[in-house]
Order: C-alpha cells, then sequence, then structure tokens
C-alpha cells in the first residue's frame, strides 16, 4: 500500500490540497461546459483524488483506537462525521447556491469541509512503522 511506503499523513496531506486546488475550477467547467464528458472527467479527477485521501484516512480512523475499542470507535465516529457532514450537506449547498446566486458554491463546502479536517489531520501522529498496541 503506498500509504505505508510514504506515510498516511503525507498521502492525506496532498490528496486533500490538490482537492481543495481543483475543486472550484471543477465547478467552474461544469457550470461552463454542462455536458456528460465533462461531468464524467470531473468525477474521474475527484475519484482518484478521494481514493488518495479516504483509503489511507480510514486506516488512520481505526489506528487512532486501541484494538479493545477499534471497531466501535471506528464506527460511532465515521457515523457521526458522515451523519452530520454528509446528511446536512444537500441542504447546506442548495442554500449556498440560492443565497450566493452562484452555482459553483457547492465548492466552497467542499473547501470548508476539507479545511476544517486538515485541522485534524495535524493533531494526528504518524504511526507507519509503529507497533500499535
Amino acid at each position: 500500500m503506498l500509504s505505508d511506503k510514504i506515510g498516511r499523513k503525507p498521502l492525506i496531506l496532498w490528496a486533500r490540497i490538490l482537492t481543495i486546488l481543483a475543486i472550484y475550477p471543477i465547478f467552474a467547467l461544469l457550470t461552463t461546459y454542462p455536458s456528460f464528458t465533462m461531468l464524467y472527467c470531473c468525477v474521474l479527477v475527484l475519484a482518484v483524488l478521494m481514493a488518495f485521501n479516504s483509503v489511507p484516512s480510514l486506516t488512520v480512523c481505526a489506528e487512532i483506537f486501541p484494538s479493545k475499542i477499534r471497531a466501535t470507535g471506528l464506527s460511532v465516529v465515521y457515523s457521526i462525521s458522515v451523519a452530520i457532514f454528509g446528511g446536512f450537506a444537500q441542504m447546506i449547498v442548495t442554500g449556498l447556491v440560492h443565497w450566493l446566486n452562484d452555482l459553483t458554491a457547492p465548492s466552497y463546502y467542499v473547501i470548508g469541509a476539507v479545511g476544517i479536517s486538515l485541522i485534524g489531520l495535524f493533531l494526528f501522529k504518524e504511526t507507519v512503522g509503529k507497533e500499535l498496541e
């Protein structure tokens, strides 16, 4: 796994930075040139970035918890974060589009969420090559 070789933190960091840099131009492209081909290309780019972000992120989430509570801790943290950031996402981005009268406004939500997640990433201590309990 790539994150075992270079570390989870650098891989997650670069994937999130690239997401922040790419998300607004992607939404701008989609609103300027709305087509299936453009949508497919944009989703492909975001899927690659998401893969480089999600796989090591889930590993990090599991490694945060001691082995006795790892499954419970991971499921609770993951469920709450998906409920908050994913459950309200449609309502928030619809409101942003309406209030700002800007079809690229959903990118602001993604930039904010990824920016907040970077704070948590800097609090994380790298675990590659270290013995877990």
